[in-house]
């Protein structure tokens, strides 16, 4: 007859509650709830520069991009074409 373990199902349990604590253990962060309304700005202006900063990078690097772009562009220099004039014949 064999004997079964308990020892699994024991952890398996204490994982699940412990799992099931975590979202109440991470509300307690002292910025992001906290009843300041200094802390509570400063926590909404950073969350908004992290959200744009990446767009402000990218934006940047386009419009630098374009500027190269054109003015490589405008330093070439034009060809012209000109028809032989009679001082050019040799005669």
């Amino acid at each position: 007859m064999k004997t079964v373990s308990h020892q699994p199902r024991l952890f398996a349990r204490c994982l699940t509650l412990v799992l099931l604590a975590l979202p109440t253990i991470a509300s307690a962060c002292p910025v992001c709830f906290d009843a300041r309304a200094e802390a509570r700005g400063a926590f909404i202006f950073t969350t908004a520069l992290l959200t744009f900063l990446p767009l402000m990078f990218i934006g940047g690097a386009i419009f630098w991009y374009r500027k190269r772009y054109l003015e490589a562009f405008a330093a070439q220099a034009p060809v012209v074409y000109m028809a032989p004039t009679a001082d050019d014949r040799e005669l």
